[in-house]
């Protein structure tokens, strides 16, 4: 018998692109990764890319979706026209538009689990399992039924596998000299360009690694600012294992208040973050209680002197720094997933 058919199903619905960003889609596709040997995963989708398909199927069963007008009749489609078809046990859901109505739905339709990811808190919950792994975060900014089981904070981190097990690592920073820029799969605004241009001559820095996504567009522009500058390297839609293992090797990284930022956080670098959207406040004011983070609230309003001043405190304040182990024995994920069914 094919051992396969014999797993619980789990359905990721995330969407993601150049102009909403790819951190719903990636952050489903990492508790996918952790959980494919206990769990047959599917991925419901609408428009993906030809590398978005390509990036989905290593990990779940591609599901392409309708362009639906109204998002209540995606819903009701899922509950008629997936959920009994493959068997679905489990519902995970992560983006905006999946709002009280939707999660009602599904929860008057079908017997699956419903598992929302919660950002900042955009609406009130009617799921079974609420996830947000910001840190510091209170369960009274949570609006949801009395039923509904929270999972908060850094130990339901929704990261890829590789950076869970950067927790097993400790590391020591002996000055910053070198630094990440990264922005995550689409940066619409270009911060990316903006910071590179703010430290790409600064003395300090031996090393300097740019990192775009999929659908990052100013690849061509980004390539030609840099052509003298032999100290900086610019790489394009890393795997995992490849951009865990930059970023443990580097001082400094400065990204955006999302999964980026935690992946660094893991990763044990020292810290700049700032806010590009409105759902990042919560993780933001996580991650600037930390000892080794920097906020600087908004990344629209950094000017490079605020920047490079920032850069110069840290310089002093973290000449000979080190990180401990915090590793976890069991993967919370894991074992949350796995107490379901």
């Amino acid at each position: 018998m094919n051992q396969k058919k014999e797993l619980k199903k789990i359905l990721f619905r995330a969407d993601g692109n150049s102009a909403i960003g790819l951190g719903h889609v990636y952050r489903c596709l990492a508790i996918a990764e952790r959980l494919q040997e206990n769990f047959q995963c599917y991925f419901a989708i609408r428009q993906p890319s030809i590398q978005l398909k390509k990036t989905i199927s290593k990990n779940a069963t591609l599901i392409k979706l309708n362009q639906y007008v109204d998002y209540n009749d995606e819903a009701h489609d899922i509950v008629i026209k997936i959920v009994p078809v493959h068997g679905i046990d489990i519902i995970v859901l992560d983006g905006y538009y999946f709002d009280t109505d939707y999660q009602e739905i599904i929860k008057k339709n079908c017997s699956s689990i419903l598992v929302s990811i919660d950002d900042n808190q955009p609406f009130h919950y009617v799921s079974d399992v609420i996830i947000n792994h910001a840190g510091n975060i209170s369960e009274d900014k949570i609006s949801r039924e009395p039923r509904a089981k929270l999972l908060l904070g850094y130990k339901y981190l929704l990261l890829r596998k590789e950076f869970i097990e950067l927790l097993n690592k400790g590391k020591n920073i002996s000055g910053i000299c070198s630094a990440l820029i990264c922005f995550g799969g689409a940066d619409p605004e270009n911060y990316t360009k903006r910071i590179l241009d703010c430290i790409k001559t600064d003395k300090r820095f031996k090393k300097i690694v740019v990192i775009a996504g999929a659908s990052y567009m100013e690849r061509e522009a980004l390539q030609n600012s840099v052509k003298e500058n032999r100290h900086i390297e610019i790489r394009f839609n890393l795997s995992a294992s490849t951009l865990a293992r930059i970023m443990h090797h580097i001082d400094l990284a400065i990204v955006p208040a999302s999964t980026i930022a935690l992946e660094a956080f893991t990763a044990k670098t020292i810290l700049i973050t700032g806010i590009t959207a409105s759902n990042q406040q919560n993780i933001y004011d996580g991650l600037v209680k930390e000892e080794s983070v920097i906020g600087i609230d908004d990344f629209s309003q950094i000017t490079c002197e605020k920047l490079l001043a920032e850069i110069d405190k840290l310089s002093q304040e973290f000449d000979n720094y080190v990180f401990k182990v915090n590793a976890e024995v069991n993967d919370p994920i894991l074992d949350t997933f796995n107490s379901f069914v």
